[in-house]
């Protein structure tokens, strides 16, 4: 989880006296060694008092790692990184197992752009109160990282635009919103026409180019509703969201025509003279699941295969399923 953090660095009128070689000004001197190592720790640790959230002590690798000389003590830990909601982080602070430990971390991110993450466990101060070490560490860089890596998962890497796993995501997610309130979506299958016999005459990198085109031209077409993948080999498709079949089927007509009157290299060696797509249409319907429409949109591209190719097809369901296509003038 990560929160917006504005650490502010004014003196607090709150602030508690400093750790003279004690925690919390002397008062537990059976806890000196504790001192020592909180001081000298390579860990950045800050102490808040359970009872009021309030911040007892910073140490040094604490501030360095703020690059401050502000110790923030005396201040209530929420309203210092300026958390958005109060009763979550108070939560977080809070929650504990039977030996004053937890796993559960959370990531703060600083007003300079740098991610820390929190981790804590109970400490004991004599009776004083309840006290949590919160330890603190920077996980800029790796999280940087692992956003990059989630990213990558979910894109094709030849094209550009998300995959298989990341369209399948956003149609369970897509699919789950349209049953919760009601609304449509529709799914656009496209298959680029012969393009076995592109490369086969032409090569894999000419075939590897025609697609990265066809991806281009896709993303000038699409609006925002329109969610591009590449499905796998010359397969594409497209989620549209809040959208009935005729409005998904002009928009699939829209990327047939824009594709079909594009310049190609090597295009004129194609059995149609030209590149063009294949494309099927289906909405989704009362009762469906995902893949229902999923497949019907299959179908629907299969007979715009079989009627001749370069054109958009429409499921619609019935008692018969039913394929209609769209006569559309053609370049």
């Amino acid at each position: 989880m990560r929160k917006r953090a504005e650490l502010s660095l004014e003196n607090s009128s709150l602030a508690r006296e400093k750790l003279e070689g004690r925690v919390v000004g002397g008062r537990f001197s059976e806890l000196a060694n504790y001192s020592v190592l909180f001081d000298h720790s390579r860990d950045a640790i800050l102490l808040v008092d359970l009872r009021n959230y309030e911040i007892l002590e910073t140490n040094p690798a604490f501030r360095d790692l703020l690059q401050t000389d502000h110790s923030f003590h005396g201040r209530n830990f929420t309203a210092c990184f300026g958390l958005e909601s109060e009763s979550e982080i108070k939560d977080w602070i809070s929650a504990s197992t039977a030996n004053g430990r937890d796993e559960k971390t959370i990531d703060l991110v600083t007003a300079s752009g740098v991610i820390l993450e929190f981790s804590r466990a109970k400490v004991e101060l004599a009776d004083y109160c309840a006290v949590y070490q919160i330890i603190a560490r920077d996980v800029t860089e790796e999280r940087s990282k692992s956003v990059l890596l989630e990213r990558q998962s979910l894109t094709d890497e030849m094209t550009g635009l998300s995959n298989f796993r990341s369209f399948r995501a956003r149609l369970a997610l897509e699919h789950e919103r349209a049953v919760k309130k009601n609304r449509p979506y529709s799914i656009a299958f496209f298959d680029v026409d012969h393009f076995k016999h592109f490369n086969d005459k032409n090569g894999h990198p000419a075939g590897d180019d025609a697609l990265r085109h066809i991806a281009r031209l896709l993303r000038e077409v699409a609006g925002r509703s329109e969610f591009l993948a590449r499905y796998g080999g010359e397969e594409f498709v497209v989620l549209c969201a809040n959208v009935g079949a005729e409005a998904a089927a002009e928009f699939a007509e829209r990327a047939r025509s824009a594709i079909s009157t594009a310049k190609f290299s090597h295009g004129d060696s194609q059995p149609l003279g030209i590149v063009s797509v294949s494309i099927g249409v289906a909405a989704l319907e009362v009762g469906e699941t995902a893949d229902d429409v999923l497949k019907r949109a299959d179908h629907a591209l299969y007979c715009a295969k079989q009627q001749g190719r370069n054109r958009v097809s429409v499921s619609v369901t019935g008692e018969v399923s039913e394929v209609k296509t769209l006569n559309f003038k053609k370049p």
